[in-house]
């Protein structure tokens, strides 16, 4: 009760709700569950004799610590200011939401305590093919409904559409392959289906992140974003081109992420990653020149950090060298925007030197 009265306290004072106040209460709103389940969970590790991975008590347990951890996510994204903020935009939609994605949780966390943490990856023993045929296909059952979730949201409608049919259809066939008595291929799609999403998620919820962030420093009160615009030489509510090429390349690098765990994810032969790896490493002729992505990167990255360099030397130029040297604002101004093309052409100069383009034959 205390932490909530705090939240409320700390939203009152910003006027708006922040990102560490909504996860604080929702927390908090599942303090018992998180409190139980992690005290109980080390205790038993620490003073437990039986093997802990087979012990149904050590499960309960963690069960109770997965699905306060698990509650506590879901209301966060249904709730204000989060990622879904933007997509569910009717407290009739968050309900919604919210009830098909606790759904998914019951069944995930009854498949750890019936089963072991290794339900979603092993094959099971003979004796409980039954329980796990029961729990895939009520977990196939709630993930439908939580895909189907773009019916009542309108603002999910025509988003992603290929990405979430590709879920439905390997969903279905691996309720069809557990049913069948396939189930190596049952627990590999399903696996796969939950390492998507959950990367997705995790995906979404860093660039959300990212965005809310720039939005901070451009036009936040606060007094690191005061701190930060300073450093940049930005005032409020002042686009800045440093920041927005800082936020693409992160964006790049995290797409780039993700793709590679999806080729990991779904690679079943176990090629694929080495293939990868090598061609990263070694590259691809491409008309003569050849494009290594390891040395793309690491042109990328420094790209970024010379666009970061540059906006901080901007703001010394304006605010403290060229005062010093008695010159008027107009002059400033214009130094400083040639010193901002100058660092700009720099970087990419370099950045493109690094990533293995060659300027021979320009001369």
């Amino acid at each position: 009760r205390v932490v909530l009265d705090w939240c409320d306290r700390q939203r009152g004072r910003a006027g708006r709700p922040t990102v560490q106040v909504t996860l604080v209460r929702r927390l908090s709103e599942n303090a018992p569950l998180l409190l139980g389940g992690a005290t109980a969970s080390i205790g038993l590790a620490l003073y437990a004799s039986a093997p802990r991975s087979d012990s149904l008590i050590f499960r309960f347990a963690l069960a109770m610590l997965f699905y306060g951890l698990g509650k506590s996510i879901i209301n966060w994204i249904t709730g204000s200011f989060s990622p879904g903020t933007s997509l569910l935009e009717k407290a009739s939609h968050n309900d919604s939401a919210r009830t098909r994605l606790h759904a998914l949780l019951v069944g995930i966390v009854l498949g750890w305590l019936a089963l072991g943490r290794g339900w979603l990856t092993q094959v099971p023993a003979e004796a409980v093919f039954a329980v796990r045929t029961l729990l895939t296909i009520y977990l196939v059952a709630a993930l439908l409904w939580v895909l189907r979730l773009s019916r009542v949201v309108p603002t999910l409608r025509g988003r992603l559409v290929p990405f979430r049919l590709a879920l439905m259809i390997a969903a279905i066939i691996a309720v069809s392959a557990e049913l069948a008595g396939y189930r190596n291929l049952s627990i590999f799609l399903v696996r796969g289906i939950f390492a998507t999403i959950g990367g997705g998620f995790l995906l979404w919820t860093v660039i959300w992140a990212m965005r809310q962030s720039v939005q901070g420093v451009v036009s936040g009160t606060s007094t690191a974003s005061y701190r930060i615009r300073s450093w940049m030489g930005m005032r409020q509510e002042e686009k800045s081109a440093e920041l927005g090429w800082l936020y693409m390349v992160i964006s790049i690098a995290l797409w780039i992420g993700f793709a590679w765990f999806l080729i990991w994810t779904w690679d079943a032969t176990g090629n694929a990653i080495p293939y990868l790896r090598e061609l990263t490493l070694q590259g691809i002729e491409v008309g003569g020149n050849r494009l290594v992505p390891r040395n793309i990167f690491v042109g990328v990255t420094a790209f970024g950090i010379i666009i970061a360099i540059t906006a901080w030397l901007k703001a010394r130029l304006n605010r403290r060298w060229l005062r010093d040297m008695g010159m008027d604002r107009h002059a400033r101004e214009a130094l400083v925007t040639v010193s901002g093309y100058a660092g700009f052409a720099v970087a990419l100069l370099i950045g493109l030197t690094l990533a293995g383009v060659s300027f021979a034959g320009m001369a």
